[in-house]
């Protein structure tokens, strides 16, 4: 594992500037840090969208929206291409 890989572990998901609702459902799937977040591929998240996500503060269902999903994918191509 590289050093960039090692400092992506250490970073949680909170510091990629992304809503609340949407952190809590990526945690939901086992993402916590940057390096677990570029791990997923588009086909990943793709399923996600379609699996309904418990909102453990609320009781009810939702899933990942596609605009949510959007805009997701678009912050992780930018911060990869900016590497």
């Amino acid at each position: 594992m590289n050093s960039i890989e090692e400092s992506l572990k250490n970073h949680p998901i909170e510091e990629f500037g992304l809503q609340g609702c949407t952190i809590r459902l990526l945690k939901q799937n086992h993402i916590h840090s940057l390096y677990d977040l570029f791990q997923k591929t588009e086909e990943d998240f793709m399923k996600m969208a379609f699996i309904y996500q418990f909102k453990e503060y609320m009781g009810h269902k939702r899933f990942l929206r596609r605009k949510e999903l959007h805009l997701l994918l678009t912050k992780i191509d930018e911060f990869k291409s900016s590497m």
